[in-house]
């Protein structure tokens, strides 16, 4: 069982003695610096980390939350790696410091994980990845979100999982590329 693994060092690579939880905050070099973990009961992989002027966003997979097997998660933390409480769910949104902090399940009946993450000209998210929910196989996967990690419904677009919508003023979509490489 592994965990999202989020670790602030000081400029020598120097960071907190964490314990055997993975977690601790402390100063090294005059810097503040912390370790901190994110998961449950199950198997969490962080596959990108994207330092924000505000925070981290840390994109994956999680099998702790969701139903039938991998699905892909998102958190976005505080400059001191906070987030909300996604313990019932592995979903949540809470302002902490000033800085809103979110955690999102990209829930499928099958299979997806997120590879690659960036922030968008608008504020949102974008989140590249695969999917097998929606084909016969797995095939890209390309999530676009507001600034709080909400998306339009791709469950209920048919059987493709694409949709377009808006959230918070922001576009969103979710976009499958087949065996074409069309949406």
């Amino acid at each position: 069982d592994g965990d999202f693994w989020l670790v602030k060092t000081d400029a020598n690579g120097n960071t907190c003695g964490y314990s055997a939880s993975g977690n601790c905050e402390g100063t090294s070099g005059g810097t503040s610096t912390f370790a901190k973990t994110f998961g449950r009961s199950s198997e969490e992989e962080v596959f990108h980390l994207l330092q924000l002027p505000d925070g981290f966003l840390l994109a994956g997979y999680t099998r702790s939350f969701g139903s039938g097997g991998y699905k892909g998660w998102v958190v976005k933390t505080d400059q001191s790696g906070n987030t909300c409480d996604y313990a019932v769910n592995g979903n949540c949104e809470e302002t902490i410091n000033g800085v809103p902090t979110f955690a999102k399940v990209f829930n499928g009946p099958l299979f997806e994980a997120f590879r690659a993450a960036d922030q968008t000209n608008d504020g949102g998210f974008v989140f590249v990845g695969y999917t097998s929910s929606f084909t016969a196989s797995s095939v890209p996967w390309l999530v676009k979100t507001d600034s709080m990690g909400n998306k339009c419904d791709y469950l209920n677009a048919a059987v493709s999982g694409n949709c377009e919508g808006t959230s918070n003023g922001m576009a969103t979509f979710s976009k499958t590329y087949a065996d074409t490489g069309k949406p």
